[in-house]
């Protein structure tokens, strides 16, 4: 197998070392999500060992070799062989080596979100605009104005680099080779990263990305600008500057001939920079082009094919314009058609968007382009003359042809596609209706199922029908599809994902494209194993995700065994009152199927509450108190004793309970939940004789009682760790401020005490100088000295040590400042995080107080509304005082319930905030759900569903109604308990993760205009106190005048000069001394 398709079918979001069998292959392996599933005979796709290969070949000869003649001709037979055999090796190597460059220098993350879809938008329209507009070239006889017409479109291809002048052509050129080798330089360096494990790896891969997606991006305005050096004018000779005979000149540059030196060494530039362009544009599309079925952005493709080999079709045709030039335009309109309709026919094959309707859409584009470019070919024949006119008319016509070829292309894609889609379903569900047709009345299957077991005679009838291709088709474009066919309400995804799972053990199936589609479907789209357990590890991030995962499990155990009740229940009732259950309208109760199969469901979500709790605790954003909790053995799990005999005497004895953690607990809820899912209808009639019900039943109180302590314990954590951290930052805030303030009265008074020294320093020196020429020049700087500071002696602010130490405090008033609006923002993330945790608990008590109801509710109608007695309701299971125990909480659960929602609907911040949560809680218009309970107010849920529960309460336990008219009404509580349980499932996973998030607008303020004042004054500063530094030093410079035998003479002077020091007595002497030569001036 080649290098490039071993590239390009292995780069579509799928791990490097996919397994591909010999005999058959792997159906799916991801190395992002890790699921994988089971395969065997397995080598690696992008490396067969033909050295282990010819070594095993090779073993019997080799074995024998000791007792053969070896003849000259085996000898050189074997010196050929191991020649062939290293050769192949370097070429493997390099193959290979090559490959897993390229994956590595890709990334697999998801791109979701605004600004990934806007960003890749443009990039996406910018590539249509390409394939649209290259078609029209100016050198397509358009006339004159049709040429200028052609020229601005392609502006965003060309980027009018044909209007430069021959230098900014030259130094532009220059630059993008520079930044070329640069790009060849940084790629060599990523490739040793790759190799010898560099730490900087990740930054090199960034850096590298960057430059790529730079270079793919503006490969075409770089291919016309670099082959512009080639572009001569062949028709005519002119005679230049510098030049004494006539010569060729560029078209683009008709002062500049084709051969002089500078232009001979940008030829060969230009075509050293064409190749890279090339090389560069091909790595750039396979490592950054998003090929991740799990994106949000438009136009997903499958592969870079079609980008990369349209771009590539585009350079090609830069490079006939200019070297071929207008001479011979029809050469490069005829080779536009050939490369157009190539693109044609590689799209019409490989389709490569997820979404079926964008590659009808793009399918479109390229219809035209290929329409323009016969529009071309005709222009080139019909306008010789160049006519502005009759260029014109063909410029319109080249537009009006495409715009038609567009009409059809999509036209024809779309039907194609569609009828595609609706073939493959149709032998889906035949296949379906085959299985359910097959089974017998007793027979209760899952759709899902039989469509698995179908799957191999689905494959049968697609291989010898020749559909293998629409095959492919349908599995790629199913990711991105949300429709639902009518039987089984089954997505094409899920059909896809039944498929698979029923084909997964065909061993002898060897069509790569298909293996390699179901591979990215079982690596992004199959909920199990390691990619689940990395999708739930994102999502844990705070506390109060984690007191979401934590709380929630407590109603699991009575969950659970609430489906299965109710399912018992149904059964019995089902065959005797069919007619009235089809005609009440409620979900799922048309037949036993669809009412087994909603029970699965509802069990493998709360199967799945267990399972975010094991990776919570798993994920490590728990706490080290929270863990041990998890794994303490301070509750009771109980081994229940199996009844097999009419024996109504409960023997006590042999009930053994044991001490388990919530882990163990949990481990245990998740295997007996699973062997419930993998049962039959048939399965869960069983009661007392079955260990599996019977661990659910003894253990429905214990275990919700353990789940909801462990969750107690945890909220109670947490409170006492927002408030340690409240008292911790008010500690840090009071600290921070009283250190703060410390420092500005020593730095104020310490700057206080050396500015002074400016003046103290003036003073000394006037008085001990001698009165010469150098004396006199600083006893005139004295009395200047004195005149400022006596103007300015009312101006306070105006002082040196006044400015600086006022700058110098308001830098640390502007730290405290920033330190306050910090310490304000954690006190209301801590606020909200308490009252987000406040309001996750109160929605837990609603979701655990509706079960509990609903549970006591099906308990206390299968006792007591049945004449006679079976496993459904043995004696041994509940007694009657349990019973009426039952029947006299259900006021107060709905009590709880009511008070608990009031402080979520009346609580102040949990309605209103979050736009997504307000529409789940308010009534839900054009609602796509089965029962209208799902798109019931809120509000309006929990009061029916109290109204109809208490009411059910009393006349199950006192009334003879009619069983039927009860088993209605328990039915109908049931679904709406389901429809709350659900939506407060729904309403708290978002708004617990909307609370992890919180906002830091307030400290994003802080930093944004601390640093900028912060920065601005200790500028200001900075200047203030250079400039007194600069005074000092100019001071002491003046003493350069004097002789030295006079400093030498003078010790305090020799001090002030060489260290800037002035002493106590000198600066009291040069007080003394001022104040006697001012009261002297008095005295004259």
């Amino acid at each position: 197998m080649t290098f490039y398709t071993k590239y390009f079918r292995s780069s579509r979001n799928i791990q490097p070392t996919v397994n591909m069998s010999r005999r058959g292959s792997i159906i799916g392996s991801d190395g992002e999500s890790g699921s994988v599933l089971d395969y065997n005979f397995s080598t690696n796709v992008a490396s067969i060992d033909k050295r282990s290969y010819i070594t095993s070949t090779r073993q019997p000869n080799d074995a024998n070799a000791a007792g053969s003649v070896v003849n000259a001709s085996q000898v050189g037979s074997t010196t050929s062989s191991l020649e062939d055999y290293y050769n192949e090796s370097i070429v493997t190597q390099l193959e290979e080596r090559s490959f897993m460059f390229l994956l590595n220098l890709q990334t697999r993350q998801e791109l979701v979100g605004r600004n990934e879809y806007i960003k890749t938008l443009l990039i996406r329209l910018y590539f249509i605009w390409a394939t649209l507009v290259i078609a029209i070239q100016p050198s397509y006889n358009f006339g004159e104005y049709g040429r200028w017409i052609a020229r601005a479109v392609n502006y965003p291809l060309t980027f009018g680099f044909e209007h430069l002048p021959y230098t900014a052509a030259v130094i532009i050129a220059g630059i993008i080779f520079a930044i070329q080798l640069l790009q060849v330089i940084i790629l060599i360096i990523a490739y040793r990263s790759i190799y010898r494990m560099s730490k900087y790896w990740p930054k090199i891969k960034v850096i590298t990305r960057i430059l790529n997606v730079t270079i793919s991006l503006t490969s075409l305005p770089i291919s016309w600008l670099m082959l512009g050096f080639l572009n001569c004018n062949y028709s005519s000779a002119v005679l230049v500057t510098s030049s004494t005979t006539a010569e060729q000149v560029l078209n683009r540059f008709p002062d500049v001939a084709c051969y002089s030196g500078t232009n001979l060494a940008f030829i060969i530039i230009g075509l050293l920079s064409y190749v890279l362009t090339i090389f560069t544009t091909f790595v750039g599309f396979y490592t950054t082009t998003d090929a991740n079925p799990r994106s949000e952005t438009p136009f997903l493709t499958f592969d870079a094919h079609l980008y990369f080999l349209s771009v590539l079709s585009y350079q090609i045709y830069y490079l006939l314009i200019n070297v071929v030039g207008d001479q011979f335009v029809v050469i490069q309109a005829v080779y536009f058609v050939v490369a157009s309709f190539c693109i044609t026919i590689f799209f019409l094959f490989s389709m490569p968007f997820y979404r079926r309707w964008e590659n009808a859409v793009y399918f479109g584009f390229v219809c035209a382009t290929l329409g323009g470019s016969l529009c071309g070919v005709v222009s080139t024949y019909v306008n010789t003359q160049n006519e502005y006119g009759l260029g014109l008319g063909l410029l319109g016509m080249t537009i009006g042809v495409m715009i038609i070829f567009s009409f059809i292309g999509w036209l024809c894609m779309d039907l194609w596609t569609r009828y595609i889609n609706k073939d493959l379903r149709g032998i889906f569900m035949n296949h379906l209706e085959r299985g359910l047709d097959n089974l017998s009345n007793d027979d209760i299957m899952n759709p899902k199922y039989i469509l698995e077991k179908e799957s191999i005679k689905i494959l049968q009838e697609i291989e010898e029908t020749n559909r293998s291709r629409r095959l492919f088709l349908f599995l790629k474009w199913c990711m991105k599809k949300g429709s639902t066919s009518t039987l089984g309400n089954l997505s094409d995804l899920e059909l896809s994902k039944c498929f698979i799972k029923g084909v997964a053990n065909q061993k002898t199936y060897q069509n790569v494209d298909l293996l390699i589609a179901a591979s990215i479907i079982c690596g992004n789209f199959f909920e199990t194993g390691q990619q689940k357990s990395l999708a739930i590890l994102e999502k844990l991030s705070s506390n109060i995700k984690n007191s979401y995962y934590v709380c929630m499990p407590s109603a699991v155990p009575r969950l659970l065994l609430r489906e299965i009740r109710v399912f018992q229940n149904f059964m019995i009732l089902y065959p005797t009152y069919k007619n009235e259950l089809i005609s009440s309208g409620l979900h799922d109760v048309v037949n036993v199927t669809n009412f087994f199969q909603d029970k699965l469901e509802r069990m493998e979500k709360y199967k799945g509450l267990l399972d975010e709790l094991k990776l919570a605790e798993a994920s490590g954003t728990m706490s080290s108190e929270s863990i041990a909790d998890y794994t303490n053995p301070i509750y009771t799990l109980v081994t229940p004793v199996l009844y097999y005999s009419n024996d109504s005497t409960i023997p006590s004895d042999y009930i053994q309970s044991k001490n388990a953690s919530i882990s163990e607990i949990t481990d245990s809820l998740i295997k007996y939940a699973k062997t419930y899912l993998k049962k039959e209808a048939n399965g869960f009639n069983t009661t007392i004789t079955s260990g599996d019900f019977m661990f659910l039943w003894t253990n429905r109180n214990g275990g919700s009682s353990a789940f909801d302590a462990y969750c107690d314990l945890f909220l109670r954590r947490n409170s006492e760790s927002v408030q340690n951290m409240n008292i911790q930052f008010i500690a840090f805030y009071v600290a921070a401020v009283v250190v703060y303030g410390v420092c500005a009265a020593i730095v104020v008074m310490i700057l206080l005490v050396h500015l002074r020294s400016l003046r103290s320093s003036i003073k000394f020196i006037a008085t001990t100088l001698p009165k010469d020429q150098v004396g006199k020049i600083f006893q005139g700087l004295d009395k200047k000295s004195d005149e400022e500071m006596d103007i300015k002696e009312n101006g306070i602010i105006s002082k040196p040590q006044t400015t600086i130490s006022l700058v110098v405090v308001s830098s640390i008033i502007v730290t405290v400042l920033c330190i306050t609006m910090l310490f304000v923002d954690m006190q209301i993330i801590s606020n909200t995080e308490s009252l987000a945790i406040k309001y996750v608990t109160s929605g837990v008590e609603i979701f655990r107080n509706t079960n509990r109801a609903a549970y006591r509710m099906t308990e206390l109608f299968s006792f007591m509304r049945y004449t006679s007695k079976s496993s459904l309701n043995d004696d041994r299971l509940l007694s009657q005082s349990d019973l009426s125990t039952y029947h006299v909480q259900m006021k107060s659960l709905f009590g709880t319930i009511a008070s608990s929602w009031e402080v979520l609907r009346y609580g102040g911040r949990f309605m209103n905030t979050y736009e997504d949560i307000d529409i789940l809680i308010s009534p839900i218009t054009n609602c796509t759900n089965v029962s209208t309970f799902y798109c019931t107010n809120l509000d309006e849920l929990v009061t029916e569903i109290s109204t109809v529960s208490l009411r059910l309460n009393e006349d199950v336990y006192y009334s003879n109604y009619a069983i039927d008219n009860l088993f209605l009404t328990l039915l109908k509580g049931s679904e709406m308990s389901n429809a709350l349980m659900d939506r407060i499932i729904d309403i708290f996973d978002l708004y617990s993760t909307y609370a992890s998030t919180p906002s830091f607008t307030l400290s994003i303020i802080a930093v944004v205009i601390g640093y900028i004042a912060l920065i601005s004054l200790s500028y200001f500063a900075y200047v203030l106190i250079r400039d007194f530094w600069d005074q000092i030093q100019q001071l002491r410079s003046l003493l350069n005048y004097l002789p030295v035998e006079y400093i030498d003479s003078n010790d305090a002077l020799k001090q002030f000069v060489l260290f800037n020091d002035l002493s106590s007595k000198s600066r009291a002497s040069s007080s003394e001394k001022s104040k006697e030569k001012d009261g002297g001036g008095d005295g004259k």
